[in-house]
């Protein structure tokens, strides 16, 4: 029985120990409150790219092909250079996404005065990277889940350079990098062909009203030219008999 209770007993002093650990290993609320500050400064962003592609990876095109520009033609690509912005050493992030299985953790040490840059090479589907933001080492509290931050990149369009899009560059289906699913190329040119043919209809309708603004404004002139002739010759009609009835009261009154 002694023994039962001093087994007993040393489990409840096991038990207070670890739960007085696991206590002060939280962050008390002031550090929580610092944290959270500051995490909510931790962004993500991308922007555009150009890369230069080996010599053996691209065909030189047929417009240059033969010409002076052939040996110094360069083939380029685009890709999106993506950041986060404002990490600190209380912080590490784990990034995933949407088209791949690829899964990139990054601490501080990684960044460059808290920026974390990498690139996205493959831009052919719109991609939503998942940012997980965990408290590191140096806070009390450290691998909890403080905030999750997304980030959509558009996929690159290809049809935007296509001869049927340089009359038709504000159209969305020519725009360079979208984020609608992908149009097959049936599709594609009967919308555009659309397209082109409802602007050029509404080009020409201001032409035409223009035309016939002119038309009826020179109708017009036209009427009062003739109305004022008219009236013209009415006030020299009238003011030929006023004259010639104030002449012959004249000479009446002479005799």
């Amino acid at each position: 029985m002694k023994r039962f209770i001093i087994s007993v007993f040393a489990l409840v002093l096991s038990l207070s120990f670890s739960i007085k650990v696991n206590a002060t290993s939280k962050c008390d609320y002031k550090e929580q409150a610092e944290l959270n500050s500051i995490v909510a400064n931790i962004k993500a962003s991308y922007e555009e790219k150009e890369g230069i592609l080996d010599r053996n990876e691209y065909p030189v095109p047929d417009a240059v092909l033969g010409t002076p520009e052939e040996e110094t033609y360069v083939g380029t690509y685009n890709y999106f250079g993506i950041s986060i912005l404002n990490l600190t050493s209380k912080f590490y992030v784990v990034v995933t996404n949407n088209v791949n299985e690829d899964t990139k953790t990054f601490n501080y040490s990684d960044s460059v005065e808290g920026v974390i840059n990498f690139d996205l090479k493959n831009i052919s589907k719109v991609t939503t990277f998942t940012i997980k933001v965990y408290s590191s080492n140096e806070t009390r509290c450290a691998n909890e889940l403080y905030r999750t931050v997304y980030l959509t990149t558009p996929r690159l369009n290809v049809y935007y350079n296509y001869d049927l899009c340089d009359n038709a560059a504000d159209y969305y289906l020519c725009k360079k990098y979208v984020t609608f699913p992908e149009v097959e190329s049936g599709s594609f040119y009967t919308q555009i062909e659309k397209y082109l043919d409802e602007k050029n209809d509404v080009s020409e309708k201001p032409k035409d009203e223009n035309e016939k603004w002119y038309q009826k404004a020179f109708n017009f002139i036209k009427e009062k030219k003739v109305i004022f002739i008219v009236s013209g010759v009415s006030l020299i009609v009238v003011s030929g008999v006023v004259i010639a009835v104030i002449v012959k009261k004249r000479r009446s009154s002479d005799l």
